[in-house]
């Protein structure tokens, strides 16, 4: 199945690589909903109109509408927030949008991520967690009193 081009191996999955970080990127959602997608939701507007037949008839098949534009904003944001990359923060809707806008987004991951890992060094590096390491070292139930002896 792997020698078969792209378009015609049938996956559950996007599988692409990163163009800034060179990573390997799987996605479970395509960029536009599958036919199963549409499938579900003419059961749905089915479904719908026979629970609202008593009262509205078959104008319940309306209904179908306003939930299939709900449904494809969601599902088109969902596709998009997996196709953002978490080891550099890379946006392919932002970058085809507007390069400058996806340059200054990744500029501003790694800059994220390096007041983080400052912030963690920061912190191990304080007193109080200090103190907390040199107490994990002691061993079990002895304490150390002021002149540095265990007791």
């Amino acid at each position: 199945m792997d020698s078969l081009p792209f378009r015609y191996q049938q996956r559950e999955y996007w599988e692409f690589y990163c163009p800034v970080c060179k990573a390997q990127r799987r996605s479970f959602y395509w960029p536009s909903p599958r036919k199963r997608h549409y499938g579900a939701l003419a059961i749905l507007g089915l479904f719908i109109t026979a629970v609202c037949q008593p009262w509205i008839g078959l104008r319940g098949v309306v209904f179908i509408f306003p939930i299939w534009a709900v449904f494809e904003f969601a599902y088109r944001a969902r596709a998009r927030q997996s196709l953002i990359c978490s080891r550099c923060g890379f946006d392919p809707y932002l970058y085809k949008y507007d390069v400058k806008l996806a340059r200054d987004k990744v500029e501003r991951f790694w800059a994220d991520k390096k007041k983080k890992t400052q912030a963690k060094a920061a912190q191990a590096n304080t007193p109080s967690a200090q103190s907390a390491e040199t107490k994990e070292s002691l061993p079990s139930g002895g304490s150390v009193s002021n002149s540095g002896k265990q007791e």
